[in-house]
């Protein structure tokens, strides 16, 4: 088997590895929002049925007052960085994609800010996920997430109907610096090895067995850290 055989075969191989190296730590969805809030919206609960219905919303008023969705406690410590996945749903297909960009914050339970994501829906969709990623700062125990979109009204209708929240820790494997090692990773390797992508861009993080250059043992070793081999 040639190499380039070879690199095909363990990137399919690749497409069925589980990603590892994260945790899930929150959820808000139906099945699970015990510890969220809904701030500054005091008619609004929490609850199976309005999540169902995809009412929760986050817009500010005409008065300025900004709707956020609010995390539980999350207990940081052992994590380099938290993943956020946010489902959202359109209730129209004209609504206006640069009103509905999100903010995504992390702040201590005083609410002073830790860190800050911007995640830009795509038009013309009427349900997506948006992904971030936060990096959590030393030191940082405990936090909370919090969602807004300080530039919504209630003329541009879409809510949000789940999140999850995952805890990322650095591991040997992690060439794009996300907090994971998986098959992004495993594919930036082998474009390098391909000549589609630089090594230089990704310092000594693709050189994942420390030989001094970027090859198939360094795919190997991709594929078993995902594994647990390593």
């Amino acid at each position: 088997m040639n190499t380039t055989h070879l690199l095909g075969f363990l990137l399919l191989l690749a497409l069925w590895l589980p990603a590892q190296g994260q945790t899930l730590i929150a959820q808000f969805s139906s099945a699970n929002y015990e510890g969220w809030t809904y701030e500054n919206n005091a008619g609004t609960e929490l609850s199976t049925l309005n999540i169902n219905s995809a009412r929760i919303t986050l817009l500010t008023t005409t008065q300025g007052t900004v709707t956020a969705l609010v995390s539980p406690t999350l207990a940081c410590q052992n994590y380099d960085s938290l993943r956020v996945e946010l489902t959202y749903r359109a209730f129209s297909t004209d609504y206006d994609a640069s009103l509905m960009t999100v903010n995504t914050q992390l702040a201590d339970l005083q609410g002073n800010p830790l860190a800050l994501a911007t995640m830009k829906p795509a038009p013309g969709l009427m349900m997506q996920t948006l992904t971030t990623t936060l990096a959590v700062p030393h030191g940082t125990t405990d936090a909370l997430m919090r969602f807004t979109a300080p530039r919504a009204n209630v003329n541009n209708c879409a809510a949000v109907t789940k999140v999850r929240i995952y805890g990322n820790t650095n591991i040997n494997g992690d060439v794009n610096g996300d907090g994971v090692a998986d098959i992004d990773d495993l594919n930036i390797v082998i474009n390098i090895i391909l000549h589609k992508d630089q090594a230089e861009k990704y310092g000594l993080r693709a050189n994942v067995d420390g030989q001094g250059s970027v090859d198939i043992e360094d795919v190997n070793a991709i594929i078993n850290i995902i594994l647990h081999k390593q």
